[in-house]
């Protein structure tokens, strides 16, 4: 069984989002959590499935579980996600910006 996430927000950071947006992934709002992109990743774990998840905290500016999620270090970046998006909402390009994002806040 998937351990569950909790979907309620504790704290939203719009800041993180103006800035993934800046950075790319100014598709991610048409995501609606199909799920198609967890299905279609090949690296995607069976507890713990991305880019689906971190779509939805990108979404509500999770900042905290976005700086301490290493699931986006899994992706490849192969694109299908983003090829099978039926929202083409890109989450193959979250994943690449997130990782950015993580460089960006925590390299000295």
């Amino acid at each position: 069984m998937a351990q569950s996430i909790p979907l309620a927000p504790t704290h939203h950071d719009s800041a993180l989002v103006r800035q993934i947006l800046q950075y790319g992934a100014e598709d991610m709002s048409r995501c609606y959590q199909c799920g198609t992109c967890s299905v279609v990743c090949p690296e995607t774990p069976d507890l713990q499935p991305f880019p689906r998840k971190e779509m939805v905290w990108a979404q509500w500016g999770l900042t905290d579980k976005l700086m301490q999620d290493g699931d986006a270090w899994l992706c490849h970046q192969c694109n299908e996600c983003s090829v099978h998006c039926p929202r083409d909402a890109k989450p193959g390009d979250l994943m690449a910006v997130l990782r950015h994002y993580q460089i960006e806040r925590y390299a000295i």
